[in-house]
C-alpha cells in the first residue's frame, strides 16, 4: 500500500481493486494526480475525472473493475479534456447520459487573475470526444454577469471556491464547491436538457442561489422562467442571503434544489429543498405547508445547518444530506422526504436525522441501495480541526438507524491519515452497493498525493 497510507488505519476497503483498495495517483507515465471526480459505469468500471494544478489539465481515465486503466478507452485509456485557450476547467460534478457520454459541469478559470471564473459545461460521447453539437465544439461558456442587464447583473460573480477566502463560511474544506448540475429524463427523440445550480454574490451580504436550464444544444432555455435561469426566492422566508446547491429532476420534469438560508448576521442559518415546475415557477403543492419549500432548522437555537447533496429516490422523493455547526463542532444531517415534499415518516419517526457520529462529520452525498438501505458519505473534523479531517462512509437501515452489518458492526467506516489531512473530493455509488471515492491527502510536511478509494457494499 502506498507510503502515505501505509499508516491509516483502513477497514472495510475492497481487497479487489487496486493495492488493497487504494488506487494511488498519479498513473505511471502520465500526468495528473488531483482526483476531481468518479463516476461509477456499467461492468463495474469507472470514470476518473482528474487534473494537473501545474498546467491547468483536465483528463479522463477509464478503470476496469481492477482498478487498472482501460487501454480500449481514448489513448492508453486516458483522454484529455481540451479547452477554451486561455482558461482552464475546473470540474464540479459529472453525469452519465442515457442519450451517449456524460456531461461535466463546473467553472471556467481564466488565465488571468482579474478575470472573473464562470460557469462551464463539458459533453462528451462515450468513448470520450467532445460533442460537436453541444456549444462549441463540446463547450459551453456562461458569463455570469451577462445573463442581466442591470447594473446589480454587472458586479455578479459566482461564490468563491477558494478555501482561503472561505465566501461559503458555513461549509468544511472538503464541501467547499460550488457548481452542481442534474440532467432531465432522458425523452424520446432528443438529447438530455441540463440543470446547474450554484450561488452568486452581487455584492457584500448579497448572495443569492441561482438554478439554470440548457438545452440539448446548450443554449439557455427560455422556457424555463422567460430567462433560462432563475434567481431561488425561498417562498415565506424572509432572509439576508441563500445559498443554492444540490440540484435534481423528477421524472415529471419538476426540479427539486437544496441549500441554506441566513436570516442576518448573528442568526444561525437553516436549510431548505425548494421545488419549481418545469416552467421554473415554484410548485405551490409541494412542502409540509405547500408553499413550494421546506425550511429545516436545527432543534439547537444556536446550531446552523446545511443542505449540499440531493438524491432522487425511485419513488420521486429525495434524501438530501448536509451538516451543521455549533460553535465551530460540526455535525451530520439527513432528511428524508416523499414525492410531496412531506417527510418520510418511516425514516427517524419522520424527523430530520441530526447526529454526530464521529467528531465533526458532515455529509457530502447519499445513495438508496436496491435493499432500500441508504448510505452516505461525507467528511469528518468539521470547520477547525485540520488534523482530524477524514472521510466516512456510513450505511442506515430505512429507518434511519445504523445498519450494524456495515463497517464492523458500528454501522460506518472511518479513513483519516493521522499525520495530515484528507479531502474528500467526490464520490459514486456502483450497481453492486461498493462505494467509490476521490481523496486528496495533504502531510503534515505539505505533500499532496491523490488517491481513489473503494469500499465494500
Amino acid at each position: 500500500m502506498s507510503r502515505i497510507l501505509d499508516k491509516a488505519v483502513v477497514s472495510g476497503l475492497d481487497p479487489s481493486f487496486a493495492d488493497g483498495g487504494v488506487l494511488t495517483l498519479p498513473f505511471p507515465g502520465v500526468e495528473g494526480k488531483f482526483p476531481s471526480l468518479v463516476q461509477a459505469l456499467p461492468e463495474a468500471k469507472l470514470l476518473l475525472v482528474y487534473t494537473e494544478p501545474s498546467n491547468g489539465l483536465c483528463k479522463i481515465a477509464r478503470l476496469d473493475p481492477s482498478g487498472k486503466i482501460d487501454n480500449t478507452f481514448g489513448k492508453n485509456g486516458v483522454v484529455d479534456i481540451p479547452f477554451v485557450k486561455g482558461m482552464s476547467f475546473s470540474p464540479g460534478s459529472i453525469h452519465l447520459l442515457e442519450s451517449d457520454g456524460w456531461i461535466i459541469a463546473g467553472r471556467a478559470v481564466p488565465d488571468s487573475i482579474f478575470d472573473p471564473d464562470t460557469l462551464a459545461v463539458v459533453r462528451m460521447n462515450a468513448e470520450g470526444a467532445l460533442d460537436s453539437a453541444f456549444g462549441v465544439d463540446g463547450i459551453v461558456i456562461l458569463k455570469i454577469e451577462e445573463l442581466g442587464d442591470s447594473k446589480k447583473w454587472a458586479k455578479a460573480r459566482l461564490v468563491s471556491e477558494s478555501v482561503s477566502e472561505k465566501v461559503d463560511a458555513k461549509l468544511p474544506a472538503t464541501l467547499n464547491l460550488n457548481v452542481f448540475s442534474a440532467v432531465e429524463p432522458f425523452g424520446s427523440g432528443s438529447k438530455e436538457r441540463i440543470l446547474l445550480s450554484s450561488s452568486l454574490t452581487f455584492g457584500f451580504d448579497d448572495i443569492q442561489g441561482i438554478v439554470l436550464r440548457l438545452d440539448e444544444t446548450g443554449v439557455l432555455d427560455k422556457s424555463f422562467n422567460e430567462a433560462g435561469y432563475l434567481l431561488v426566492d425561498i417562498p415565506g422566508v424572509n432572509y439576508l442571503f441563500n445559498y443554492a446547491r444540490g440540484v435534481v429532476v423528477q421524472s415529471d420534469r419538476k426540479i427539486v434544489v437544496c441549500g441554506y438560508f441566513d436570516r442576518g448576521l448573528d442568526v444561525p442559518s437553516e436549510a431548505f429543498v425548494i421545488r419549481y415546475n418545469e416552467d421554473g415557477t415554484v410548485d405551490s403543492q409541494y412542502g409540509p405547508t405547500k408553499n413550494g419549500a421546506v425550511t429545516i432548522s436545527d432543534p439547537d437555537e444556536r446550531g446552523s445547518l446545511f443542505l449540499s447533496r440531493l438524491y432522487l429516490k425511485k419513488d420521486g422523493g429525495v434524501l438530501a444530506v448536509g451538516g451543521g455547526s455549533v460553535q465551530l463542532a460540526s455535525k451530520s444531517l439527513m432528511i428524508n422526504l416523499n414525492e410531496t415534499g412531506s417527510y418520510n415518516l418511516v425514516f427517524n419517526n419522520g424527523e430530520p436525522l441530526i447526529e454526530q457520529l464521529v467528531i465533526g462529520h458532515v455529509w457530502g452525498s447519499c445513495a438508496v441501495q436496491s435493499d432500500g438501505k441508504i448510505v452516505a458519505t461525507g467528511g469528518t473534523g468539521g470547520l477547525s480541526n485540520r488534523e482530524s479531517r477524514g472521510q466516512l462512509v456510513a450505511r442506515y437501515l430505512p429507518n434511519g438507524k445504523l445498519d450494524g452489518d456495515f463497517g464492523d458492526g458500528q454501522g460506518h467506516i472511518e479513513f483519516n491519515y493521522p499525520e495530515g489531512e484528507d479531502l474528500l473530493r467526490s464520490t459514486t455509488y456502483m450497481e453492486d452497493n461498493r462505494v467509490v471515492t476521490g481523496t486528496l491527502v495533504i502531510s503534515d510536511a505539505g505533500d499532496i498525493s491523490g488517491f481513489v478509494l473503494r469500499f465494500l457494499g
